[in-house]
């Protein structure tokens, strides 16, 4: 794509530091044209070049097959995020479970109330595993662990995410 789209809706971003963000929503029927162009799931143009905080934003398809433009955690943000979980939870292998746990629930319900909005909830369920699977790796290091007990442990302390945001 050349430039922003024939039929487009332009408006500055609320973002108090970033003035210079111009957003391109492409309206009507064109827009569902302008997805195969994309090709489903590929990152719009309109957004390549900035981001907004912790979201990539994607072109999709809803289930009756109009177009939409889709929020999803932006992986290098996710990354991060695992690493220093899974640097914490080694660091905290050695205290109480309970304890752990509690710590857990509150880093992953930030995680969820952050990153939860419609159409990513399988980031936020891929974010619930890997904090499982680093968990369970922490807590085998100090003492003999199964995974039906690390799943018990999972489902006690570890809240499914919800959707939190329209």
């Amino acid at each position: 794509m050349a430039g922003p789209p024939q039929r487009c809706l332009c408006r500055r971003a609320e973002l108090a530091d970033r003035p210079a963000l111009l957003l391109f929503v492409q309206l009507g029927g064109d827009a569902r044209d302008g997805v195969d162009a994309f090709s489903h799931g590929a990152v719009a143009d309109a957004f390549a070049g900035d981001q907004f905080p912790g979201f990539t934003h994607i072109c999709a398809k809803t289930k009756t097959g109009g177009f939409t433009l889709q929020r999803i955690t932006d992986s290098k943000r996710l990354q991060a995020k695992r690493r220093s979980v899974k640097a914490e939870l080694m660091r905290r292998r050695h205290q109480p479970i309970p304890e752990q746990g509690r710590w857990l629930a509150s880093v992953l319900r930030w995680h969820t109330n952050y990153y939860g909005v419609p159409g990513n909830r399988k980031a936020l369920l891929a974010f619930r595993f890997f904090a499982t699977e680093h968990w369970y790796r922490a807590l085998r290091r100090r003492t003999r662990l199964t995974w039906q007990r690390m799943r018990r442990l999972r489902e006690r302390w570890l809240p499914l995410p919800q959707i939190a945001h329209p």
